[in-house]
């Protein structure tokens, strides 16, 4: 082979950085082995020129490989330069290079497209592996040493990683200056924060380069062999075609039936394109492309239209401009930020003249790419849309909205409020598409439209409900949701029916924004539809993130629908499969829907979920800590300590953004997993309830004070003086449960509220017996015991008949309580309430704890209705109950069994019917006789002791009788009287009458001899600071009982 008729390989030099060219120059005809890349070698081909540039074969130039006589056409002139010198960017200028005539100062796009190549074969950015890149490429960028710049040339920019993620939504484009209308799949959100998904929409990718043997034209055709690998250099068919004009080219574009026609024409005329061509191919490639764009997008003819959009950005026109970014976005392929820059920055030179599909279909185009453009061009563009909003379609108007939306950019009310108004005159022209992605974008950017708009897009819907699919259902029943608007029950069930024919098409998205839509509307869809859908979430489930399961259940506890066991199990597997992945709102959100619906999820998960919510607790706001630990609490579940002492602080630092029901409810959670929060929580709550008493329903302070009272922690008189000021007030706004609470926390903390608030609360028992259950009856019998004030009779009475009527719902706790309470008060009930309660409380005695059978002992003894069976019953209870617990019996459960006998001696004639145990009557007498010891005299005792001396009355203090049962307070032996000094605690507050237990120490005393005088507290203070007048009164009540002689003044 005959080489001397060859040229040097480097007619220009040397590249620095290359090994020196091993081969002698190969003859045209030459070709590399099949087996062979020449793209791979370490140097460039020197036969691979494009117009005259040495470089590597690059299938992204639309030449073809050179002839010879290419070749040594194109290297004839420069034979006798000598090498270029690579100059120095600091102290060369562009001035010592050849000019205009040499390669090196060339704008040729191809041999800039060369370069491209090489520099990505060569290892890395600006020749960092493979040394400074030849001087003679033209059109290098003055950062690249050794090149001199090409006017109006930048060397291209890698584009950037990308690839799927799954759950980016994108409309499937909007409609183009040739009135397309494409299906667009808008994003889909939850409540408080985005979460974006699609249907079927195409994904962002990046293709990237494929290797030099992989870029072809057309799948199956001549290229197919080098994508498989064969490395031959393909050859267009014909070779290229030159001097074609733009609108012959812009022609077969047009008529070209599927894309890789269009891929042809690109490789055979793209030397001829212009601007118009570039974005001709690019528009009908994005119409006419398959579902799936990858092939296309790695192409040789998609990479060259990029360079081209690149170079001939500046001649291209606002519809251009517009069609080329509508078919960026249409094929999910994201640009460099260089070329995205490069094309913003010439719509905003030229938006002034873009008409308003234009306009839409630019803005749209970069929320698809998910392209922020800077605030010069947003700012622009809002001027522009709104001087050009009555020409708007309603197609126009959906885009430009769901791509505000979408890149989370509001323009503004005055702006929204104008497309509101343009879009109102044309709604009955919406298609279901753009009446739910304008919904959507409304509601997105968090403005509200009025009635007017939101009734007639209602109308339009009920229209066009045949046509929806589940996104446009699921889109727009959520926006009228998160507008708070309730479209109508018409609507909500045509919806439903519509959801029920296309169930199955649902996504995962479509399905949790559709049941979070009808629970937040209050909308109950039906049975059925919910079945289904628990059927399809099933299905699906692996496809559901965590707000998308999180709105499931929490829609499924809202609507009251429990799904079945067997659901929430493969629920509860998922959400434990990506808790890691769960926010805070999610896990708070997940948690109380499980709690809701009273279904306790497995331990593992509940104690990995506690550790989650650990570590984010003290970032957490207060809906989220409230609800998480509402719902531990409701579930049963105890967190370990550090999560509660986490979740107290982060309280009490963050209490004044707590809502009323977020107090309450943590208030709640702390006393039913019995934890106290500590005294910088409980005081912050105080102060933060009073503060804001007016804010809070009857429910909140209801529940809030319960707290307390479980707790044992008092808010202090100022709170409970002001709630119980604010339900004397407001009694018709409190529900039965609501007055039980409060009046049982009264009772726990031993506060009195003074006797007006009671009576009004009396009262509305009395009128709303019907609607108590047992529990809370008893609650409010027991309270108004506990704090000494008498309910009235009527309420005593209808309580009693109420409770005869659901006696069988009573509780052991429930029983004793109402028996204590009627005890209390001395008021015997009718006997079939006595029958009653004894017949139920045998049934259950297997229930009743220690303290439940004393009591009942107790009061039932007092009330004279304990007869022989129920004693004996009760009482081997009551060891049964001594035996489990190793003997540590309250003294106190004792010393009420121990008067109870004491009653039993007193009233009945055949005790013999009454056993004795002997263990636990010895016990009993002990801690009865104990306590008869430990007496204390009080100031009211003292006090009376001493007047009654100074009249010369003999007596003895705290005296005890003769068989060591009782202690009296005053006693005057020789003439057997007892005055007994009764302080507050012996009578009702409100009635000053004896209570039960008072009344049976005196018939006790009085049955064994003793003459039983009182001196009750609210006489002898009558006559406080009057000597005078106590000692009349002490004559008044001794003369007709002591023969003594009382000294008079």
């Amino acid at each position: 082979m005959d080489h001397s008729a060859a040229p040097a390989p480097y007619p220009y030099g040397q590249p620095t950085g290359y090994p020196p060219y091993p081969y002698p120059y190969p003859p045209a005809n030459a070709a590399w082995p099949p087996s062979f890349d020449p793209a791979m070698l370490p140097y460039p081909d020197p036969r691979m020129y494009a117009g005259g540039v040495p470089g590597y074969y690059d299938p992204m130039a639309v030449r073809p490989p050179p002839t010879a006589a290419d070749f040594y056409a194109a290297a004839a002139p420069h034979r006798a330069h000598a090498p270029v010198t690579p100059a120095s960017p600091k102290t060369d200028s562009p001035s010592t290079y050849p000019q205009a005539g040499h390669p090196a100062a060339r704008t040729d796009p191809y041999a800039q497209a060369a370069y491209y190549q090489h520099m990505k074969h060569a290892g890395g950015k600006d020749g960092a592996v493979g040394g400074p890149p030849p001087a003679a490429y033209p059109g290098y960028h003055p950062s690249y040493p050794g090149m001199p710049p090409a006017s109006g040339y930048m060397r291209p920019q890698e584009p950037e990683p990308y690839k799927f993620q799954a759950g980016i939504p994108v409309p499937a484009g909007p409609q183009t200056d040739t009135g397309k209308d494409d299906d667009m799949s808008g994003t889909t959100m939850r409540p408080q924060h985005r979460n974006n998904d699609s249907n079927g929409a195409r994904r962002m990718a990046l293709p990237g380069r494929a290797p030099a043997s992989a870029l072809s034209g057309r799948p199956g055709a001549a290229g197919s062999a080098a994508a498989a690998g064969g490395g031959q250099i393909i050859r267009r068919k014909g070779g290229p075609m030159r001097g074609t004009h733009p609108a012959e080219i812009n022609k077969q574009i047009t008529t070209a039936k599927d894309v890789w026609l269009i891929v042809d024409i690109v490789l055979q005329h793209g030397a001829e394109f212009d601007a118009v061509n570039v974005a001709t191919a690019l528009h009908r490639m994005a119409k006419a492309c398959p579902e799936d764009p990858t092939e296309l997008l790695r192409s040789s003819g998609f990479e060259q239209l990029l360079l081209m959009v690149e170079a001939q950005a500046d001649q291209c026109k606002p519809q251009h401009i517009a069609n080329i970014l509508w078919a960026f976005g249409t094929l999910g392929y994201k640009p460099s930020q260089h070329l995205l820059d490069i094309l913003s920055k010439q719509a905003t030179l030229k938006l002034s003249g873009f008409n308003p599909q234009n306009l839409a279909n630019l803005i749209w185009a970069f929320a698809r790419l998910e392209h922020a453009p800077n605030t010069e061009l947003m700012a622009a563009f809002s001027r522009e849309a709104s001087n050009k909003l009555r020409e708007f379609a309603p197609q126009n108007i959906s885009n430009m909205l769901w791509a505000y939306a979408t890149l989370g950019h509001s323009p503004g009310v005055p702006l929204l409020s104008a497309v509101m108004s343009a879009a109102m005159t044309q709604l009955k022209d919406f298609t279901p598409q753009a009446i739910k992605d304008t919904l959507w974008a409304f509601a997105t950017l968090g403005f509200t439209p009025n009635n007017h708009f939101l009734q007639g897009s209602v109308d339009q819907c009920l229209v066009l409900i045949a046509q929806f699919n589940p996104q446009n259902i699921a889109n727009a029943i959520w926006a009228f949701a998160k507008f708070g608007y309730h479209p109508g029950r018409d609507l909500l069930q045509a919806m439903a029916s519509q959801a029920m024919q296309r169930l199955q098409q649902f996504n995962s998205q479509n399905i949790s924004n559709t049941l979070w839509a009808f629970a937040s509307l209050n909308h109950h869809p039906g049975p059925m539809l919910l079945k289904v859908l628990q059927r399809e979430l099933v299905h699906k489930l692996r496809q559901f993130t965590p707000q998308g399961i999180e709105n499931v259940l929490w829609a499924f506890a809202t609507l009251g629908h429990h799904p079945g066991d067997e659901v929430l199990a493969a629920a509860a597997s998922h959400v434990h499969s990506i808790l890691h992945q769960f926010n805070q709102q999610n896990l708070a959100l997940t948690l109380w829907a499980f709690a809701k619906l009273a279904w306790c999820p497995p331990t593992d998960l509940l104690s990995d979920a506690a550790s989650l919510a650990v570590a984010s607790l003290h970032t957490s706001n207060s809906q989220n800590l409230s609800n998480t630990l509402w719902a531990f609490a409701t579930l049963g579940f105890m967190p370990q300590a550090g999560l509660l002492e986490v979740a107290a602080s982060r309280a009490a630092q963050t209490l004044p953004d707590f809502t009323p029901q977020a107090i309450a409810n943590i208030m709640w959670a702390f006393a039913i997993l019995a934890h106290s929060p500590g005294t910088q929580l409980l005081d912050a709550v105080s102060k933060d309830v009073y503060r804001r008493l007016d804010d809070f329903s009857p429910q909140h302070i209801a529940v809030t004070l319960w707290a307390f009272g479980k707790l044992e922690a008092s808010p202090g008189a100022v709170l409970l003086q002001a709630a119980a000021d604010h339900l004397e007030q407001r009694i018709g706004q409190y529900n039965p449960q609501n007055v039980c609470n409060i009046l049982w926390t009264y009772a726990t903390l031993g506060y009195y509220p003074g006797g007006s608030p009671l009576d009004v609360a009396a009262d509305y028992a009395l009128h709303a017996l019907e609607e108590f259950n047992p529990q809370s009856l008893s609650n409010v019998l027991w309270a108004f015991a506990s704090l000494k004030h008498h309910p009235g009779n009527a309420l005593l009475d209808g309580s009693a008949a109420h409770a005869v009527r659901c006696v069988d719902q009573f509780t052991p706790q429930a029983l004793t309580l109402t028996m204590i309470a009627y005890a209390t008060f001395a008021h015997s009930p009718p006997e079939s309430l006595l029958t009653a309660v004894s017949e139920h409380a045998l049934l259950s005695l297997n229930k009743f704890e220690q303290q439940a059978i004393a009591n009942l002992i107790w009061a039932l003894a007092l009330l004279h209705a304990l007869t022989p069976n129920m004693w004996n019953q009760l009482l081997e209870a009551f060891s049964n109950v001594d035996d489990q617990q190793g003997g540590q019996t309250n003294p106190e459960h004792l010393r009420q069994i121990y008067q109870a006998h004491l009653m039993l001696q007193l009233r009945v004639q055949e005790a013999g019917d009454y056993q004795q145990p002997e263990a636990i009557m010895t016990a009993a007498r002990e801690a009865w006789e104990s306590d008869v010891e430990s007496t204390i005299v009080s100031k009211l005792h003292s006090e009376v002791s001493q007047v009654m001396g100074s009249l010369g009355v003999s007596h003895n203090i705290e005296r005890i009788t003769d068989d060591g049962l009782f202690s009296a307070d005053i006693l005057i032996e020789d003439d057997k009287v007892i005055v007994e000094v009764d302080g507050p605690h012996h009578f009702t507050v409100n009635t000053h009458q004896p209570l039960g237990a008072t009344l049976c120490r005196r018939e006790l005393l009085a049955a064994r001899g003793w003459t039983m005088l009182s001196v009750p507290y609210f006489d002898w203070v009558k006559g406080q600071g009057n000597v005078a007048a106590q000692k009349q009164y002490l004559r008044d009540l001794l003369s007709p009982h002591v023969k003594t002689v009382i000294m008079e003044d």
